[in-house]
């Protein structure tokens, strides 16, 4: 089995775990918080078209949607999709859902006027190709929003490993066992996959190859966790904290 494909079946069994994790983020504060980050980056007024790459169950699509954006979702993951619709569904709104690889979304060019994801980019076995696809199908002028951490972060060094050692035990003894979303057989809970995106310092990595591959206005944000997590949250993943990552497609080639 290939590398694509074991991931995938990997997620395939992460889809229930994660839906858990949606319906609580859906039914918290974080819509109206991530909803106030988003439409000050989004580049203009809805409708808007917009890719929701690695949609998992569709947080982000449901979000958009509710504002009147109309959204596509591509996912690898069949389960993933199946669970975004659903979801998206219940919500009372409508979108398309496609299983496509997130790195060679096959779409025409200059199709949508936003490309956006959440804690999806630390997986791609190769980045650059999926940020120069990402450019080929955005507008002139449209948006490639990022959202992700460095969650390989607590392997690189012993002093990072011990304080994400550290947070776990503290986690535990205020509020139980930390989240695990995989729900399926042994063999495809540890993969021993390379993931590049590990070995790289992040968000600089991304934008010196947005800036290698043409994008402009480049800007980050290296810590919104304030904005968007909980107490919870901040405590298991404080030392991995979610950055954002916003670039354009030129407006003239």
């Amino acid at each position: 089995m290939e590398a694509e494909e074991k991931i995938t079946a990997r997620w395939n069994y992460c889809a229930e775990g994660y839906d858990d994790i949606i319906q609580e983020e859906l039914g918290s504060f974080r819509p109206q918080a991530w909803l106030a980050l988003l439409e000050k980056e989004l580049p203009g007024e809805a409708p808007l078209k917009i890719l929701d790459v690695g949609t998992g169950p569709g947080f982000f699509t449901i979000l958009l949607s509710s504002r009147g954006h109309k959204v596509t979702a591509i996912d690898s993951s069949r389960e993933m999709l199946a669970r975004a619709e659903q979801n998206v569904t219940a919500a009372g709104f409508q979108a398309e859902f496609y299983q496509m690889d997130a790195q060679e979304p096959s779409f025409e060019k200059n199709t949508f006027d936003v490309i956006i994801s959440r804690n999806v980019t630390w997986t791609l076995l190769d980045g650059e190709k999926a940020y120069k696809n990402w450019k080929r199908i955005l507008k002139k002028g449209g948006r490639l929003l990022i959202f992700d951490a460095n969650w390989g972060k607590p392997g690189w060094n012993a002093e990072e490993a011990e304080d994400y050692r550290r947070r776990e035990e503290l986690f535990r003894e205020r509020y139980g066992e930390p989240y695990d979303t995989f729900k399926g057989p042994d063999e495809l809970r540890e993969l021993n996959i390379h993931y590049p995106m590990y070995e790289r310092q992040r968000p600089e990595w991304d934008v010196r190859m947005l800036e290698k591959l043409g994008y402009c206005t480049i800007h980050t944000d290296t810590d919104i966790i304030g904005q968007l997590w909980d107490e919870k949250e901040k405590l298991l993943y404080g030392g991995t904290p979610l950055f954002m990552i916003a670039g354009e497609k030129e407006r003239e080639e």
